[in-house]
């Protein structure tokens, strides 16, 4: 999991656009290491940079293009006189399509493909004709579906990443575990992990195919199960010791996930025994 000390919260554009534009003329410099959750390309310009993603090293020329997936930690030195055009994108803009694999390569040179793109998207942006926006849109679209296919990244990188999910949902977990009893809302989860709720929810569903609201009340009933089996505890007591307020509303659920009340679970285990 990376540094939350690293975590850069990207500003949110007017009317919710998913799409930041920036330009850059004539830096010189560093920029320190961050992440974040959102999908970021420099496409150079002019001058030179080194650059790290991830475990990455390479330097960045003009016609260059480089790719930062999301989560992903990224920095650069030794810029030299550097001009660039910056996209950085929303993953709300990809909400209704599964990228749960795409992984992009960090480094993509001197493609003329790419380089239309980003000069249609420059122009778009400076002279803001009517459905600018849209046209910026579209240009985003037909850029990821280009870059998706001629340039993904290897399988060893990927396997990389996907420990790194696994170590961060078993955190996840194991917190969950630990606190169910708890008034833990998926707000205050995605803020833990220095996250934003929209990402937490979408990276949580993809590694357990599950939302984190039903996984906590899943938990919560399992754990409400034993005591129903194995103590005297009355329903309204086991509801607020497994982290429900009202008892009505677990009872709700709880049938919803066992198929019976609470009271017709405990008569049914009576029975057996």
């Amino acid at each position: 999991m990376n540094d939350i000390s690293l975590y850069e919260q990207i500003p949110q554009e007017k009317n919710g656009f998913p799409v930041r534009i920036l330009l850059t003329e004539g830096f010189d410099g560093s920029l320190l290491p961050h992440w974040h959750e959102h999908i970021e390309m420099m496409y150079f310009l002019a001058g030179s940079c080194q650059m790290t993603c991830g475990r990455n090293t390479f330097r960045a020329k003009r016609g260059d293009l480089i790719f930062i997936n999301s989560t992903e930690l990224h920095f650069f030195d030794k810029a030299s006189n550097i001009n660039y055009i910056c996209l950085i994108l929303n993953p709300k803009m990809f909400s209704d399509i599964d990228f749960k694999d795409m992984y992009i390569k960090n480094l993509i040179c001197s493609d003329e493909h790419l380089r239309e793109i980003f000069t249609s998207v420059t122009k778009e942006f400076l002279v803001r004709e009517k459905g600018y926006d849209m046209a910026i849109k579209g240009l985003v679209y037909e850029l990821m579906t280009y870059i998706t296919r001629k340039y993904p990244e290897s399988g060893k990188t990927r396997e990389s990443e996907n420990e790194t999910v696994s170590k961060r949902i078993n955190e996840v977990l194991e917190y969950i575990s630990s606190h169910y009893a708890e008034n833990i809302s998926t707000a205050e989860l995605a803020k833990k992990w220095y996250i934003s709720e929209y990402y937490f929810c979408r990276f949580f569903k993809n590694a357990t195919g599950q939302s984190p609201v039903n996984y906590i009340n899943r938990t919560r009933i399992e754990k409400a199960a034993v005591m129903l089996e194995n103590t005297d505890e009355s329903v309204t007591g086991i509801s607020e010791k497994v982290g429900f307020d009202d008892v009505n509303y677990f009872s709700r659920t709880f049938k919803k996930y066992a198929g019976m009340s609470p009271t017709e679970f405990r008569k049914m285990k009576t029975q057996n025994i």
